[in-house]
């Protein structure tokens, strides 16, 4: 199965010469601080989401960001941000059969966020059901989407993008499952814990 089906779409759009050049000319701005450490414990305490006390520490001089991945992740750099991959992902040639532990990424577009957003939303091919909210992300307004293929399909991923605006462009936190029910019940706890321990650069 063709290799777009297992990595997102919207990674393709961010690794691209576009997303270079960008780098390249960014003064370093960064994203507003996230919630405090305090509000972290509270909601793993409540039980709102995966324990982030063994989780490792990515920094990234190059994007201008740290973020923390589950410890027995790999971390692969793309060319608009990272990819973490769990242990039965190593090979992401080929569509997964099972995923035990679903995938992360953080990445920056140099579309802007409205743009991305469309671009996200225009690719309909294979796309059964699309939902979409405004969500507070990392301490700025933004949006959820969230979107799987129709049941008939042979395309089973079912992708959760949190998206929000960085100056002319776009940050985007996304993950993936093989069934909504998946994608909701361990996709977006797991997403909502990862994109807490997000802190851009000063």
């Amino acid at each position: 199965m063709n290799k777009k089906i297992i990595i997102p779409v919207i990674i393709v759009v961010v690794v691209s010469v576009a997303s270079y050049l960008y780098f390249s000319k960014t003064d370093g701005t960064s994203l507003p601080e996230v919630l405090p450490e305090a509000i972290k414990d509270i909601k793993e305490t409540l039980g709102g989401g995966p324990n982030i006390n063994n989780w490792k520490i990515y920094t990234s001089s190059k994007h201008g960001f740290s973020i923390k991945y589950p410890a027995n992740y790999e971390a692969k750099e793309e060319g608009g941000g990272v990819i973490f991959l769990p242990p039965e992902l190593k090979d992401i040639s080929a569509e997964p059969t099972t995923l035990k532990e679903l995938p992360l990424a953080v990445l920056i577009s140099p579309n802007s966020y409205d743009d991305i957003k469309k671009e996200i939303k225009n690719q309909t091919e294979g796309v059964g059901y699309r939902e979409e909210k405004e969500k507070v992300i990392a301490g700025v307004l933004g949006t959820e989407l969230k979107q799987g293929p129709p049941p008939e399909s042979e395309q089973k991923l079912h992708q959760l993008f949190n998206i929000i605006p960085y100056k002319n462009t776009a940050l985007i936190f996304l993950t993936y499952a093989l069934s909504k029910e998946q994608l909701e019940n361990t996709g977006a706890p797991l997403l909502d814990a990862f994109i807490l321990t997000f802190k851009p650069s000063n």
